[in-house]
């Protein structure tokens, strides 16, 4: 006799049915996104050239977050993504890949950058310094994450916002084992948001 086995997926998805699994615990990344370019828009409130720096190629995170940051500046003030390239999630790539945004076109054209991760902010941080402009108020940066080194920088006034991603998901994890276990009916594809909120330079140091 074949037996089930319960299924549950940590912070990213599959693209397979959802009858294969019970329930994904992870953030919602295109709600991240959202939050990002709505924070934007009301901040910048007029077209300006924004560029990106996506995660890798192809992943669910890079995919979701780049639909609901176009969602959210394609709406009532148009904002303008005039560059867009992968970083790969790396802090080295993210530096490499925004010098040569700054070098390809006019850097005071430039208005905000958006990065998938953290990470890549913090790289391109560098690179915007590099080019004698300052991060934070020349080229506003606004990103996902919520790692430490990022709240520094908003301290330090060299980037705005981040969208808190839940890091800590092992206690969800076993609880939603417990339930199973217990024969709590789940169903299948279950969804559990974990997407944190908008934290910005007013609350970084604290």
């Amino acid at each position: 006799r074949r037996t089930r086995i319960p299924v549950i997926l940590l912070n990213g998805g599959i693209s397979a049915d959802p009858l294969l699994y019970r329930v994904r615990i992870g953030a919602n990344f295109e709600e991240e996104g959202k939050k990002v370019g709505k924070w934007l828009m009301d901040k910048i409130r007029g077209k300006c050239n924004i560029v990106e720096l996506q995660g890798t190629a192809l992943a669910m995170a890079t995919i979701d977050r780049a639909k609901g940051f176009r969602d959210a500046v394609g709406g009532l003030y148009g904002g303008n993504i005039s560059r867009s390239l992968s970083a790969d999630f790396t802090q080295a790539k993210g530096h490499e890949v925004m010098a040569d945004f700054l070098r390809s076109e006019d850097p005071t054209r430039i208005c905000a950058l958006f990065s998938h991760s953290d990470e890549m902010a913090l790289g391109a941080i560098e690179a915007i310094k590099e080019a004698g402009l300052k991060p934070g108020k020349d080229i506003l940066v606004v990103s996902v994450g919520g790692i430490p080194e990022y709240f520094k920088a908003m301290a330090h006034g060299e980037a705005n916002i981040t969208v808190e991603r839940a890091h800590h998901l092992g206690a969800q994890a076993y609880d939603m084992v417990e339930k199973i276990l217990a024969g709590e009916v789940l169903g299948t594809g279950k969804f559990i948001s974990t997407t944190g909120d908008v934290f910005g330079q007013d609350t970084a140091a604290a």
